[in-house]
């Protein structure tokens, strides 16, 4: 059986001319309607208690329209451009404490509107080998 758990709150937000809030907060908040950089999103989560040799732990965000990159305990673990969800096996990667990073490059002509790191449901997928 697959379970989710979702990474909500205690996400700290930066721009990359060194603005820092809180989230939850839509990027349309904090982001001049021509703003072109990279947004950083950070987070520190907690291994799932009873993981298993046998059980599989994807790391999965939903559709960005922008280039991103995902960054698990100083690894970069995914990078993408497109408006696909992301998903990645971490069960191998994950500690007892984990720093998750996601940066998403906003390009001239490109604009990642109407999300919030509430809208963007960035989650831990769990379940046995066999149930994927």
């Amino acid at each position: 059986m697959t379970h989710r758990i979702r990474l909500r709150g205690a996400w700290q937000t930066s721009l990359s001319n060194s603005a820092t809030v809180e989230s939850p907060v839509g990027w349309e908040q904090f982001t001049p309607s021509q703003f072109c950089g990279e947004i950083s999103f950070r987070r520190v989560f907690h291994a799932p208690s009873g993981l298993a040799e046998s059980t599989r732990v994807e790391l999965v965000i939903p559709p960005i329209r922008a280039a991103y990159q995902l960054v698990l305990n100083d690894d970069i673990i995914l990078s993408f451009h497109g408006i696909e969800e992301g998903r990645i096996e971490i069960a191998k990667r994950i500690q007892r404490t984990n720093h998750l990073l996601l940066r998403v490059k906003v390009l001239e002509g490109e604009r990642a509107e109407g999300r919030s790191l509430e809208d963007l449901h960035i989650c831990l997928e769990i379940g046995d080998i066999g149930d994927y």
